[in-house]
């Protein structure tokens, strides 16, 4: 966004293939950045990609948040992660436990998330759940493919 890396370089980057992948970074994601950043809002990221095990990574992004809103004071914070980041407990898939980022946040914090998930539907409609402070917003997207070079 400051015009350091091109659009191509920070696409081909290895940590962002996955994201690209299952497009939780395409065109439109990358615009929404700009015109924040543009906007003046600060962006910040919580994600070690270097940090392979996942309770740890999820520990970690916890930890940056703390440390962001402990230093940079403001009425709002708007955290974009996926939605396993974002559960309210950990739970189990097969072998597999997920210890998402709101474990690892105090009580205070956590009485104050509201949780937007965007999902992909037939038609746009909004769904507020008042019990889990949960946003479920289904969106029409059209396919929007980023251009980028694989590693391999």
């Amino acid at each position: 966004m400051s015009s350091k890396i091109n659009k191509k370089e920070l696409l081909s980057s290895k940590y962002l293939q996955d994201a690209i992948f299952d497009s939780r970074i395409n065109d439109n994601i990358l615009l929404m950045y700009e015109r924040l950043y543009s906007a003046g809002v600060v962006l910040k990221c919580l994600e070690n990609y270097e940090i392979e095990n996942i309770d740890y990574r999820d520990q970690e992004m916890a930890k940056k948040f703390l440390n962001i809103i402990k230093e940079n004071r403001v009425d709002k914070y708007f955290v974009y992660v996926g939605g396993m980041h974002a559960l309210d407990k950990s739970i189990q898939i097969k072998n597999f436990k997920i210890n998402p980022i709101n474990i690892y946040l105090p009580q205070e914090i956590r009485d104050n998330l509201l949780v937007i998930q965007f999902n992909r539907g037939k038609k746009e409609e909004i769904r507020f759940y008042k019990k889990t402070k949960i946003i479920n917003y289904n969106l029409v997207l059209k396919e929007v493919k980023a251009n980028y070079v694989g590693i391999c």
